[in-house]
């Protein structure tokens, strides 16, 4: 194993990484392109959010911080060479700080702040993963090992988004790093001050540099390294010291006497500097009293294994099997190091910063864990599945992230009210305090911003001064969706909404020509090419199905997999034949987007929930696993929504057109129709439940048209040999009994309980009480056709989307809590499902959600009633 890279002293492989071609670079440049694309929509939905009576200061991430860096650079347009405060109204000397912004204003203080500082920004994140990339070669050899420990290092994190509150260890309250301060990962930095990455660009190639000084080294590189050392530490001397120690460190330990030089020769350069701050400290420490030298870091639990859960397991593991040597103790001091600087008392308050970008170090060393973890796996399909199941468990705050901003800028400012600002920066505030200074700024004539005193008059309420105004908009018709100011809660969840949908993203728009080739598409589409060339009977036939299916997808499908749908099912494909398979699966994804948003419109037409009810629920549908895989396999799942939304239309309204239209959809896969057909049951609607079964009907009996009863016949049992071979990948309840039956008992007990359940529900149904809630009981009956279905793949599941709606609306109605955390422990429980754990969670999640749900509601149904009876009694 190929680990930490080895110098050779012959042969053309001893060129250093760094020097490759540029299709090494294409990867890391494609993906650092992208991440830093993603910070800047943004801005413009910041500035298109700003209320009219206010003014977008050009910030997002960090406003209060961004502002002061605007008054350094004014100062230094201004001609300034040293630092003067402009935030007291104290007589203090110039000091040597902030040359970063300072200097450079002289030449591009003409700019506007705004402007410089995010294209400052961008170019700052750009050197960061570009130092990143050139550290991680030094490091790994292998392409791919390359290429995970990128992925660690730049969107690695821990657990702490899903613990706000903290874990309580005994009498100890444990809490993550990144929820004190933020900038422990590097998709944190990207987005905020550009100093910031800037600093670990620096501190990055310093070490690159220490590390290619294993062989001969030219003199151009060696000055860089040491311009890079003197960079660092007028940003951060906290950081340089750190550095310089861990390049000395590991030198001596490995050996390596050009690199001990090294690392004195950086700590001689910086010893001047060093030794002028110290001097100004014993003469003027009020000069320093705008720095902060260190933060709230929390505790060493939070860090070590909070912040960082995925990658401390990994470590643990590569240093059981002893995978951490050689170069890769380098990382490995970095972690030492940081933990001693943070958490030591007496040196904790000056050199507690080293924490930032603390994902590259705990990267760099989970990566051989993570090499050992998939070598322990025997088959190829499973290493893949582990692989990509840990790098997306470590990846969850990087993406959560980079979609934060979104938050802050969309939802953040639903008016120009400022009271919602928290401007103060006190050491005990947490992630969400650090980035919540909103976009907005009410213009204020007169005021000047103050660091670390207290906030500007009109923006925030005064401690002690009574209860303030309520931000909360008046809910109106449109319940409680319409303008309501956020909670701490609902931006968690819609932030951790927001990284599931750009994973879903991500899943989709990497996937593969084979995948695309061996999707579930490629049988709809040849099924429909057969009906087009006139050959219908075909289509149940294996022997001629399968070898066209073969020869489309160029050997990339399984050709025993057969066509177990009504044939009425191929009608929609048959205009997509006209193309290639994979342009026609493109197209395909586009229809199924286009049939899911107009699902979503529908149902906010019939049940409306406020203005931004559709963009949420957009948002929620695409954050769904089930949609990934609807995309990714080409399933016509999104004509089932389609239908059952049609029905649930059908019986609000008593339609009977539209109970055709919605049966003739989902009868498509009949196994989901009769619990809707029970909606007319319970509304008493023959004439809708009439059409909707004959529509049924004509659909279910479409396999005629393909030769007579042998071809019924066949998709029958087609259908019913393609449950039994895929019973373990259900997402019904049948998913999570079948594993542990024999035989063809999985296919006996999945259509019993389908049965059972149909016939319960059909006497509940026929013996519904006239004061029973139709929406709850719509509520039930669309969970429960998932949830008993016998055949239930997971892009059928999107069908969920219709009961969530309508528990949105018993919500607003204040019948039962919201759905959203249930929605993403679902969610949750579908990727691990897909990763094919021992058993599927996302039905027993999906039956104990239904039962929590009409518990509670019914507890407060007997509230209301008590708290009636007795209002009633006192009048």
């Amino acid at each position: 194993m190929a680990l930490a890279r080895p110098y050779l002293e012959d042969g053309p492989d001893a060129a250093a990484p760094g020097r490759s071609r540029f299709g090494a670079w294409r990867w890391p440049a494609v993906s650092g392109a992208i991440a830093m694309l993603l910070t800047l929509p943004p801005l413009l939905l910041a500035a298109l959010r700003t209320p009219a009576a206010s003014v977008f200061s050009g910030y997002v991430v960090i406003a209060r911080d961004a502002s002061v860096y605007q008054a350094i650079w004014r100062q230094g347009w201004q001609g300034a060479w040293l630092f003067r405060s402009p935030f007291t109204s104290e007589s203090l000397p110039g000091v040597l700080l902030y040359p970063w912004y300072l200097w450079p204003a002289h030449l591009l203080g003409w700019i506007p702040a705004p402007w410089l500082y995010h294209g400052e920004r961008l170019g700052a994140g750009a050197a960061l993963l570009a130092a990143l990339w050139l550290l991680i070669g030094e490091l790994f050899r292998p392409r791919l090992l390359r290429r995970w420990a990128m992925v660690f290092c730049a969107l690695g994190g821990g657990v702490g988004i899903v613990l706000p509150h903290g874990l309580m260890l005994g009498p100890l309250l444990s809490r993550a790093t990144e929820l004190q301060s933020p900038g422990s990962s590097v998709a944190d930095l990207v987005a905020m001050a550009p100093h910031l990455p800037w600093a670990m660009a620096l501190m990055c190639w310093v070490l690159v540099v220490g590390l290619r000084l294993r062989r001969p080294l030219s003199l151009s590189e060696l000055i860089s390294g040491l311009v890079a050392v003197v960079g660092l530490q007028l940003i951060y001397p906290q950081l340089s010291l750190l550095v310089v120690g861990l390049v000395g460190a590991w030198a001596l330990i490995q050996g390596h006497r050009r690199a001990v030089w090294y690392a004195i020769a950086a700590a001689l350069v910086q010893a001047p500097y060093l030794i002028y701050l110290f001097s100004v400290w014993r003469t003027t420490p009020a000069a320093f009293s705008v720095v902060r030298t260190s933060l709230d870091v929390g505790d060493p639990f939070g860090f070590l294994v909070l912040s960082h859960l995925v990658a401390s397991g990994l470590i643990v593991i590569a240093l059981w099997r002893r995978r951490l040597r050689g170069d890769l103790l380098l990382p490995a001091l970095w972690i030492v190091g940081m933990t001693l600087c943070m958490f030591t008392p007496g040196i904790d308050r000056t050199l507690g910063r080293t924490f930032m970008a603390s994902s590259i170090p705990f990267g760099l060393c989970a990566a051989p864990g993570l090499l050992t973890v998939l070598r322990s796996i025997r088959t190829a399909a499973w290493r893949r599945r582990a692989a990509a199941l840990i790098l997306s468990a470590s990846s969850l705050y990087g993406l959560f992230s980079l979609a934060q901003p979104y938050w802050i800028a969309a939802l953040r400012w639903a008016s120009g009210d400022d009271d919602r600002r928290r401007t103060e920066i006190g050491p005990g505030r947490r992630l969400f305090r650090q980035l919540e200074s909103g976009p907005a700024c009410p213009l204020c004539e007169g005021q000047r911003h103050r660091l670390r005193a207290s906030p500007r008059p009109g923006c925030r309420r005064p401690a002690g001064r009574g209860p303030r105004a309520s931000t909360r908009r008046s809910a109106g018709p449109d319940g409680a969706l319409q303008g309501d100011a956020m909670t701490r809660f609902e931006r968690w969840m819609i932030a951790i909404t927001v990284a599931f949908a750009l994973a879903g993203a991500a899943v989709v728009l990497h996937q593969s020509s084979i995948g695309r080739r061996s999707a579930d598409f490629t049988i709809d589409y040849s099924a429909a090419l057969l009906i087009r060339q006139g050959h219908p009977a075909a289509v149940y036939q294996p022997d001629q199905l399968g070898p066209l299916m073969q020869k489309l997808s160029d050997h990339a499908i399984d050709q025993r997999l057969p066509f177990d749908a009504p044939l009425a099912m191929a009608l929609p494909y048959v205009p997509l034949t006209y193309l290639d398979l994979e342009t026609a699966f493109h197209v395909w994804q586009l229809l199924t987007l286009g049939f899911l948003a107009l699902s979503l419109v529908l149902l906010a037409r019939w049940y409306p929930l406020g203005r931004r009810a559709r963009v949420f629920g957009g948002l929620g549908l695409l954050a769904f696993p089930a949609t990934w895989a609807l995309l990714t396999e080409g399933q016509s799942s999104a004509l089932l929504v389609l239908g059952a939304v049609s029905l649930v239309g059908a019986a609000r309204r008593g339609s009977w057109q539209l109970a055709g239209l919605g049966s003739c959809l989902i009868a498509i896969k009949p196994q989901y129709l009769p619990v809707y057909l029970l909606l007319f049951v319970t509304r008493r609607q023959w004439q809708p439940l009439a059409a909707a079964l004959v529509a049924a009907l004509a659909v279910a009996l479409s396999p005629l048209l393909a030769g007579g009863l042998d071809g019924l016949s066949s998709m029958v049992w087609s259908a019913l040999d393609a449950g039994q071979g895929v019973i373990r990948d259900n997402e019904s309840l049948i998913g999570a009994l079948g594993p542990w039956l024999p035989g063809r008992m999985p296919t006996i007990a999945a259509f019993s309980i389908w049965i059972l359940a149909l016939t319960a529900l059909l006497l509940l149904a026929v013996r519904r009480p006239a004061r029973a809630d139709p929406v709850a009981i719509t509520v039930l009956l669309t969970c429960a056709g998932v949830l008993f279905a016998p055949h239930a793949l997971p892009y059928d599941t999107v069908l969920l989307v219709v009961p969530a709606w309508l528990a949105f609306e018993l919500d607003r109605r204040g019948q039962i809590p919201t759905p959203v955390p249930c929605g993403l422990a679902i969610a949750t429980a579908m990727v691990i499902d897909l990763a094919s754990p021992l058993i599927n969670l996302v039905p027993l999640l999906l039956l104990l959600s239904v039962i929590g749900y009409a518990y509670v509601r019914r507890l407060r149904q007997q509230t209301r009633l008590e708290l009636t009876a007795s209002g009633e009694r006192a009048a």
